[in-house]
């Protein structure tokens, strides 16, 4: 098991993660209501709090772009829109985002591939991994529960995009707390984000 470490998040040490959440594989996958919602809110909340997003897609030429309102919720381009074909998000384009760095927020599908290759590798080079539970899916359940407990036991913090999104703001007289906060509201879904581990 990873030692543990404290791993308290601040604007301008992060960088958000958004992994392979695609046209055509979307409608493959379970529960992705609750994926999208999140993958909307973290792109909103990046640009309100003037953190870099990153988004991947996997054989876009197969799988397709990202899901068009997931799209539609970025207020500006990301800071890097990587197409891919490895399972990992990690190659040298994504590391001089990273550059000054020490956390990333990652988040998308599919849990057990190419969001759990990206949390390993990244774990690996150093970097504090904050895997938003709300916001990841598969295929399958023991596959996303399986990778989750990996994940965790190699030293990432599992959370919510709430908590993430809290820390960050740390102040509600903030007013981009307030702003973040007032989004969440106004758009929190009408169903139940994700079953349980």
């Amino acid at each position: 098991m990873a030692v543990r470490r404290t791993c308290r998040i601040s604007a301008d040490s992060v960088v958000f993660l958004q992994c392979d959440i695609q046209e055509l594989t979307a409608p493959k996958l379970l529960n992705m209501q609750p994926v999208l919602f999140v993958a909307k809110t973290m792109a909103h909340c990046a640009h309100l709090m003037h953190i870099p997003l990153v988004v991947s897609e996997m054989f876009p030429e197969k799988q397709g772009p990202t899901v068009e309102e997931v799209r539609a919720a970025w207020q500006t381009p990301p800071a890097l829109l990587l197409r891919k074909h490895q399972f990992t998000m990690c190659c040298p384009e994504l590391f001089e985002v990273l550059r000054g760095k020490k956390s990333v927020v990652l988040y998308g599908t599919e849990t057990h591939v190419c969001i759990q290759h990206t949390c390993l590798e990244l774990l690996e080079r150093g970097f504090e991994v904050h895997v938003l539970v709300d916001g990841i899916t598969s295929m399958l359940p023991i596959a996303r529960s399986v990778a989750i407990a990996r994940m965790r036991d190699a030293g990432a913090a599992v959370e919510t995009y709430e908590g993430v999104l809290t820390e960050i703001g740390r102040d509600m007289k903030n007013p981009t707390t307030q702003l973040v906060g007032n989004y969440v509201m106004k758009n929190y879904p009408k169903v139940p984000l994700m079953p349980s581990l």
